[in-house]
């Protein structure tokens, strides 16, 4: 855009008379923008100036110099550019429209906007700038009768009060800073008393007198005020503790105190919760007690938890229908069934690959998920685990989640492919003999002769028809084949024992991950990981062998089997000289 930077004196008038006419009674400069119109043929001349100055937001979270924002900005174009990228005839249209406007939301903008790209007298701007705004926030509380325009006036004080107290500390003025909390107090207070203004109100004109490093005396009796107002929501409850803790920092048994209150109102929240809502609550309150180190809270939040039942919850089961290519799926099973031997059979049922899927493939599809379904990720998901208790909290757009689902997802779909094979080969060749097995399952040395026998047992359970048997016995042998495969690379698999503890063996996860370090196949890893393991996967072990899960079906007896199967004979032990050990 250009600007002509020696535009007349009467062009500059009428400018300056345009802008303050559309700014009377505005309740915000996107109306004056809307008021001025600068037409298609302004787009070259100084009314296209103020437009763009109008359109910058404001960024609440954006500190100093950082305070606008463009309204639309991408890798390599922004609208509007930045205001430090303005051009000069841009910015002393801005600066002239400033100096002669008189009314306070466009004189605000204008100031402020001057003095974050340091034009001109950047001291006077910012003061100009803090009055303007000063002026915008004591029109609060709106004697409008639409409820729409009083919150409006309502909300844009706390933004104003924020901005003008941050601009005063930026230009080391401390007088204008006292007068500024001096406002900031007195809208407070006619907040507290207003009963039509919300928590955001009371707590937004608060938040930046606390923040501040001469916080006024008169904000702990307010502060006391609102927790009165507000102890029937916890939220607003929670959020005006957070401010008292903040000015409690350095007295130690105040933070103490406000720290307890802080975790018994999500306690009490609970109790007053349905069942769902309740959990979450006590979750929040186990997980502030823990970094607080108040654990009878703690155990507190912890025992009411375990009290809620899985009926309590009222969850709802959702099942849903895929088809799948019935030639295909034929004949890779009979890829498999039809191997000359046994041996051979399962070989081919590894070359099938991990049974959640090519980790590529899950990472590149889970990194779509947020573009392709926006308000699924856009809350914070949580999973109930198999004991009717919280598992974990995470962002929904987390992508060590997302990628976590889509592999869950795929073993929803292709899980019973690989029972489908296992079963057929049960009927086909039915019980083999131990020694047999034995010897297969230890053929690459790392496995020794009774867990091998033990594994072959386990899948003659399964071909037997009994997959909870074979799965509850397989299951402990997969963190023992992790851990003999780490011994024979030379890992440290425990922490030797001391005149206090014993010797400390170090899990599945811990022993997948140094695997993986050692050449561990990653999307093997991540089915091991996802399956057995991982808390925001099935944790298959787990819950299986604390007792929170009773009956498992032939599909997770066949996953675990392939699991223990790819550890004993698919893994390929790198001996750390670039060479893999030749018996796998």
């Amino acid at each position: 855009m250009s600007c002509d930077g020696g535009a007349r004196l009467p062009e500059m008038n009428d400018l300056v008379a345009r802008a303050n006419a559309a700014s009377v009674d505005a309740l915000d400069t996107h109306e004056v923008q809307t008021r001025l119109g600068a037409s298609d043929d302004d787009r070259s001349s100084p009314p296209a100036a103020i437009d763009m100055a109008l359109t910058y937001y404001e960024k609440h979270d954006g500190k100093g110099l950082d305070y606008f924002g463009p309204m639309f900005e991408s890798e390599d174009h922004a609208y509007p550019v930045r205001p430090a990228d303005m051009p000069v005839e841009v910015t002393d249209v801005w600066e002239t429209v400033a100096i002669g406007a008189t009314e306070a939301i466009v004189k605000s903008r204008l100031h402020d906007l001057c003095f974050v790209i340091r034009h001109g007298n950047v001291g006077a701007h910012a003061r100009i700038a803090i009055e303007s705004y000063l002026e915008l926030a004591e029109r609060y509380p709106s004697s409008s009768d639409d409820p729409t325009h009083r919150l409006h006036v309502a909300v844009n004080a706390t933004h104003y009060i924020r901005r003008a107290l941050e601009l005063a500390r930026l230009i080391r003025d401390d007088n204008l800073a006292v007068r500024v909390m001096g406002v900031g107090v007195a809208l407070s207070r006619r907040a507290i008393d207003d009963p039509a203004s919300g928590a955001g109100v009371v707590l937004g004109l608060l938040a930046p007198l606390v923040e501040d490093r001469d916080c006024p005396p008169q904000v702990d009796g307010l502060l006391v005020e609102a927790r009165d107002r507000y102890r029937g929501d916890v939220w607003n409850t929670m959020s005006t503790l957070g401010l008292q803790l903040k000015r409690s920092a350095g007295d130690d048994d105040s933070t103490t105190a406000l720290q307890r209150e802080e975790v018994q109102a999500l306690i009490s929240a609970a109790n007053d919760s349905e069942p769902l809502p309740a959990m979450l609550h006590l979750q929040n309150a186990a997980e502030l007690a823990t970094s607080y180190g108040l654990q009878d809270l703690r155990d507190e939040a912890a025992r009411k938890s375990q009290e809620l039942s899985r009926e309590d919850l009222g969850l709802t089961r959702h099942e849903y229908s895929v088809t799948l290519d019935g030639e295909r799926v034929r004949a890779l099973i009979d890829n498999v069934v039809n191997q000359p031997t046994w041996q051979r059979a399962l070989e081919e049922l590894l070359s099938w690959g991990a049974p959640t899927g090519r980790v590529e493939e899950n990472r590149a599809v889970a990194a779509t998920i947020p573009s392709i379904d926006p308000l699924s990720t856009a809350f914070p998901s949580t999973r109930i685990g198999t004991d009717g208790l919280l598992a974990f909290t995470v962002p929904g757009n987390d992508p060590a989640h997302l990628l976590a689902e889509q592999e869950l997802r795929t073993l929803q779909i292709y899980g019973h492919l690989w029972a489908q094979a296992l079963h057929e080969l049960g009927k086909q060749w039915g019980a083999i003999d131990l020694d047999e097995l034995a010897a297969f399952f230890g053929r690459a040395g790392h496995v020794p002769d009774d867990v091998a026998r033990a594994i072959g047992r386990s899948l003659n359970r399964h071909f037997a028809g009994d997959p909870e048997a074979a799965a509850f016995t397989v299951l402990p042998k997969v963190e023992r084949i992790a851990r003999e495969l780490a011994l024979a690379l030379g890992e440290v698999v425990s922490r030797p024992p001391n005149s206090s503890t014993p010797r400390i063996y170090k899990g599945l996860g811990k022993l997948i991950d140094i695997l993986t370090d050692r050449g561990l196949d990653e999307s093997w890893y991540r089915f091991i990981a996802t399956y057995l393991a991982r808390q925001d996967g099935i944790n298959l072990r787990n819950d299986a062998l604390h007792g929170a899960i009773t009956d498992i079906d032939e599909v997770h007896s066949a996953l675990v089997l392939v699991a223990v199967l790819y550890l004993c004979i698919g893994f390929r032990i790198d001996d750390g000289d670039g060479t893999e050990n030749p018996d796998t």
